[in-house]
C-alpha cells in the first residue's frame, strides 16, 4: 500500500482531495442539484428522522412510513458505500499485487484505478465526519445554553410571581395593618418577605403608584461568565383590582 501512495504525484493527490471533499460539500456551480448532499451524510438523515418521529408523536400525528422508510434506505446506502465500499476498495487494492500494463507503459492499472477510488471515497467520508461532529458539538452547546436559559427564565418569572403577589397584598391591607390601602406607594422590596431569599436581580420599573407596580428580574445562566448579553429579564405589572398579574415583555 505504500508503494501505491508514493507513486501518487502531487497533481494526483490534488485531485484525489478535491474529489473526496466535493462528494460531501457541493463546491462546484451547480453540483448541489446533481449529489444530495445528504447522501454522504447518513448521521444527519437519522437526526432528520428522528425530529420528524418527535414531531409526529408530539402532534399525535401519524408518522409517514413511506418517507421514513425512503430516509432509512438512503441511510443505509450512504453508509454502505462512504463507510464500508470505500475503505474497503484502499485496503483491497492497496494490499494487491500490482501488474504493470501489457504494452509496459506507465499507465494506471486497475488495481491503481481502485486503490485511488476507495482513497477518494474514505477522505469524503472523514471530511463527513469532521464536519458532522463539529456542527453536532455547536447544535448540543447551544441546545444546553437554550435549556439553561429557559431554567433561568422560569426561576425569575416564578420569583416574580412571589413578589406581585404580596405587593398584591400589601396593596390589599390598609395601613394600621402594615399596607397600603389600595396604593403601592412608599412600598419598596425590602418590605416584602420573599425578597430576601430570591437567587436574581429585582428592582421596580418606574416609581409605584395608586393603581400600577412594575417589578423587573434578571438572571443570569452560571456558563456565560458574567457576560450581560446573556442575561435573562422580565418585567411583571401588578395592575389591582382588574390585572393583578400582568406579564409585560420577556427576553
Amino acid at each position: 500500500m505504500k508503494g501505491k501512495i508514493k507513486r501518487i504525484s502531487a497533481l494526483g493527490w490534488g485531485g484525489i482531495i478535491l474529489a473526496g471533499i466535493s462528494l460531501s460539500i457541493p463546491i462546484f456551480p451547480g453540483w448541489q442539484s446533481f449529489l444530495d448532499i445528504g447522501l454522504a451524510n447518513p448521521w444527519r438523515i437519522a437526526n432528520s428522522i428522528a425530529t420528524i418521529l418527535a414531531i409526529d408523536i408530539f402532534s399525535e400525528g401519524v408518522p409517514g412510513d413511506a418517507i421514513h422508510t425512503k430516509a432509512r434506505i438512503t441511510a443505509l446506502l450512504s453508509i454502505l458505500f462512504f463507510y464500508i465500499l470505500g475503505p474497503g476498495l484502499m485496503i483491497l487494492f492497496g494490499l494487491k499485487e500490482e501488474t504493470k500494463a501489457e504494452d509496459g507503459s506507465n499507465k494506471l492499472s486497475v488495481t491503481m484505478i481502485g486503490f485511488m477510488a476507495g482513497l477518494v471515497i474514505t477522505i469524503s467520508s472523514l471530511v463527513t465526519l469532521t464536519i458532522e461532529t463539529i456542527s453536532m458539538s455547536a447544535v448540543h452547546e447551544n441546545s444546553r445554553i437554550s435549556a439553561k436559559k429557559s431554567a433561568v427564565t422560569d426561576e425569575v418569572r416564578q420569583n416574580l410571581a412571589t413578589l406581585a403577589s404580596e405587593s398584591y397584598e400589601y396593596w390589599v391591607l390598609p395601613e394600621e395593618h402594615g399596607g397600603g390601602s389600595r396604593s403601592f406607594e412608599g412600598l419598596n422590596l425590602d418590605q416584602l418577605p420573599a425578597y430576601r431569599d430570591l437567587n436574581g436581580t429585582y428592582s421596580f420599573a418606574g416609581t409605584p403608584s395608586d393603581t400600577m407596580l412594575s417589578i423587573t428580574g434578571s438572571g443570569l445562566p452560571e456558563f456565560t461568565g458574567g457576560e450581560d448579553s446573556s442575561r435573562v429579564s422580565v418585567t411583571v405589572q401588578v395592575r389591582p383590582p382588574d390585572d393583578i398579574i400582568r406579564w409585560e415583555d420577556s427576553r
